[in-house]
């Protein structure tokens, strides 16, 4: 036998494993690459849950200064058509559900809420308190596509008489 005939069966020996490692490395790209699209879906998701709540909470706020001189005088407590929940002694540190207005924006797939509760004056600052100044909680929750991708926010705001 020559030489020429014994490297035929060396070269494919060698094609194979060169094709096997590089099954591997494609293999390889592929899962990181799947890997990376999935997390920048959960950003964008997560990222869209945020924007529906900053929206609920700019919401929120409309509802309270439309509301502004009522709520000096009664207080806007347990108006749950407006959004409006009871009057809270502390500082909600959850979302509760329970009195929030939800609003659903079709049109760029956001789904929000927000509740707006005025707080005890003695959680007023000595500055507010004296000048007659209310203040109020506003959570906002928003969610992303996603059933379990959801963001809360919360602000207070101090309504002062004219």
């Amino acid at each position: 036998m020559n030489t020429f005939q014994k490297q035929q069966g060396f070269v494919l020996i060698v094609s194979l494993v060169f094709l096997l490692v590089m099954t591997v490395l494609v293999t390889g790209t592929m899962v990181g690459t799947t890997q990376n699209e999935r997390m920048s879906g959960s950003y964008l998701d997560r990222n869209r849950a945020y924007q529906a709540a900053e929206q609920a909470l700019r919401a929120g706020e409309r509802a309270l200064a439309s509301q502004g001189e009522a709520c000096l005088s009664n207080g806007c407590a347990n108006d749950t058509s407006n959004g409006f929940g009871a009057l809270l002694n502390a500082l909600p540190n959850n979302w509760v559900a329970t009195g929030s207005l939800a609003v659903t924006k079709s049109g760029n797939q956001m789904a929000y809420s927000y509740l707006v509760n005025p707080l005890a004056s003695s959680l007023l600052p000595a500055a507010k308190s004296t000048a007659g100044c209310s203040a109020y909680s506003i959570r906002g929750r928003g969610q992303g596509l996603a059933s379990n991708t959801a963001v809360v926010l919360q602000t207070v705001i101090y309504l002062c008489p004219a």
